[in-house]
């Protein structure tokens, strides 16, 4: 059988729970002091990292005594309370990978930030938007929310999500000059001028303050929404 069939069948079954094992509380520990600004979710069963759009999904399997790293792709934007994601393939293949010692998960997560691919530099960053409009306003800085902000955010997407665009801060685009006063000039630069675009591939980012107890607290957070392109 297929290697891929293999590892995908295996992780389908891990996701059930019923091949789930606890994880050790010194591998938690090996894990957090590595990449505590990255835990987003730390349970008996898994553990979360987060970077950007991509991260990581830790497990412990009854069905080999080995840890698995699972290469994922977050829902953006994501429910702190309850992160939705899903396996990141490329081509055929699933990236997951299976080892018995912490020391050989902690040597594979630092392959696989450093030259992996989870880093996802942003093209924009969201600086505000408008709810009655349906319409984000990107800058070229990333602006921090808070947690109150970034759910609110997060609802307001989430209902409004097929009708939502995107505007450059402080750049006018072809909907400004049909909406301004109609003359020769603004009928000539809505035709000429870019149309607000669709948000696509959201990656959200989160930022731990150094002073903060308990690091697993998303209420106290700081949130960033950036996008990796957007289109028309």
């Amino acid at each position: 059988m297929d290697r891929n069939i293999i590892i995908r069948k295996k992780m389908m079954n891990l996701r059930t729970k019923k091949l789930k094992g606890i994880i050790e509380e010194e591998f938690k520990k090996a894990i957090i002091d590595k990449y505590e600004e990255n835990v987003i979710k730390l349970e008996k069963d898994f553990i979360l990292l987060k970077f950007g759009k991509f991260g990581f999904e830790i497990v412990k399997s009854l069905a080999d005594n080995k840890y698995w790293i699972n290469s994922i792709i977050f829902i953006e934007p994501f429910d702190p309370k309850s992160p939705k994601f899903k396996q990141n393939w490329i081509g055929n293949s699933v990236l997951s990978y299976g080892f018995e010692k912490v020391e050989e998960v902690l040597d594979k997560l630092e392959n696989l930030v450093m030259f992996g691919g989870p880093s996802t530099p942003e093209r924009d960053y969201m600086f505000n938007w408008i709810e009655e409009k349906h319409r984000i306003i990107l800058d070229w800085e990333p602006e921090k929310m808070t947690y109150t902000e970034y759910d609110n955010f997060r609802k307001w997407f989430e209902k409004n999500r097929i009708r939502i665009m995107t505007k450059q801060k402080d750049v006018k685009d072809s909907e400004d000059y049909n909406s301004a006063k109609r003359t020769a000039f603004t009928i000539i630069m809505s035709k000429i001028k870019e149309k607000p675009k669709r948000p696509n591939s959201m990656s959200v980012k989160i930022f731990k303050d150094p002073e903060l107890v308990d690091k697993l607290d998303y209420t106290k957070w700081k949130y960033i929404v950036g996008f990796l392109f957007t289109d028309d």
